[in-house]
């Protein structure tokens, strides 16, 4: 039985449309399949040279502006500790007045520290130069023996080899000199600006977040509070962690040296404890000077127990401590930390080495949330979740 014309126009159509698009797709010859392959890979090349563009440009502002960049970020980190203090007393305190006791009792601890360790380092620092004979008599000897045999005047070549190349570089050691002498200058306008900052923002904090919104709007203000808050969190877990972690080290370390019977023992903790804000790097540098240290002053028996007992102690944190500290703060692969930490001391040295794990955690929290949003996006819900918003600090 025939269909009737409109039926057989209706089922015509399909076909009539497939007919009519099918000039259009890729033949799917090889020929097309490399082709659409260029065409993608030469999309993502002119990707990645604007970011790196943009990467290069932004690295150029930073180092451009690096001295004012450089005390928000330091001010940013320290606020991150003192500002519970202060939250803690602005309950019963204005808030200017508990950011300043915050402040001055943090600057005290500094001083304290500072007059705790100088005497002793005057004092063992003395004795090392009184018994600088016998230190020199050890050195000749561990260098004559096995596995060095350089023979009886090994240091004596050894020094005025040394002395030679400082005199053929002599200007360059004075400039260096020159540099470093006018970098103190720089170091205390840094410290400065890098504690008024940090009062800044312990007391005026609880007004970012009106301020941020003002600028983002309604569209964007959620996405910046949220995302604001999270930086937050990371960057106080993180100096949380890397505090706790560089005490446990300074503590087991410290007294290890205390009971080798090490000079600076003390002030070696101590750097132990602030270079842990480095990791990896960190710990390898303050490592080295201990055992320096322990060679020098008790011989290579000593230093081979130091080097011992800081190998025990890094292999403890690496495989207990900063797993359960570190690992649940910032969810960072070690591998990513230390393409970090080696990116950062190359562009910055060691200040871009300090904060250049901070620096992660902030771009893979904010990668993490575009990714959240993306994801919301694609289900019809672009603004943060109101049990997001509940954490957000004001």
């Amino acid at each position: 039985m025939p269909q009737p014309r409109s039926l057989r126009s209706r089922a015509s159509r399909p076909v009539e449309s497939v007919e009519r698009v099918s000039h259009l797709l890729p033949a799917s010859t090889p020929t097309a399949a490399t082709g659409l392959a260029i065409s993608v890979a030469a999309r993502w090349t002119l990707r990645l040279l604007i970011l790196m563009v943009g990467l290069v440009a932004l690295l150029f502002a930073v180092g451009s502006l690096w001295s004012i960049v450089l005390p928000t970020l330091l001010a940013v980190l320290l606020s991150t500790i003192l500002r519970p203090i202060s939250q803690a007393m602005a309950r019963q305190l204005p808030n200017a007045v508990a950011a300043s006791l915050t402040m001055v009792g943090f600057v005290a601890v500094l001083m304290a520290i500072v007059a705790l360790l100088a005497p002793n380092v005057r004092r063992q620092g003395s004795a090392m130069l009184d018994e600088s004979p016998d230190y020199v008599t050890k050195i000749e000897s561990v260098l004559t023996s096995a596995p060095f045999g350089l023979g009886p005047n090994a240091l004596s070549d050894i020094w005025a080899t040394t002395s030679e190349r400082l005199e053929q570089n002599s200007s360059q050691i004075m400039d260096t000199l020159i540099s470093g002498v006018a970098g103190l200058g720089t170091f205390a306008v840094t410290s400065v600006l890098t504690l008024v900052l940090t009062f800044f923002i312990i007391k005026d904090a609880q007004r970012f977040t009106p301020w941020l919104t003002s600028w983002t709007g309604s569209l964007g203000g959620p996405h910046a509070r949220e995302l604001a808050s999270r930086i937050w969190r990371a960057l106080s877990s993180f100096i949380r962690a890397q505090a706790t972690v560089g005490l446990f080290d300074a503590v087991l370390i410290g007294v290890g040296l205390w009971l080798l019977k090490v000079p600076f023992a003390l002030t070696l903790a101590v750097l132990i404890f602030f270079a842990a804000f480095v990791p990896i790097v960190g710990a390898f540098a303050t490592g080295f000077l201990a055992v320096l240290i322990a060679l020098i002053a008790q011989g290579p028996g000593v230093a081979v127990a130091v080097f011992i007992l800081i190998l025990l102690v890094q292999q403890l944190e690496m495989n207990v401590t900063q797993p359960l500290l570190l690992g649940h703060a910032l969810s960072l692969h070690p591998a990513a930390v230390l393409g970090a930490v080696t990116v950062g001391g190359t562009l910055f040295g060691i200040i871009g080495a300090l904060l250049a794990v901070p620096a992660l955690s902030v771009i893979a929290v904010s990668a993490r949330y575009a990714r959240e949003v993306s994801a919301q996006a694609s289900t019809g819900s672009t603004q943060p979740r109101d049990e997001e918003l509940n954490h957000v600090q004001h």
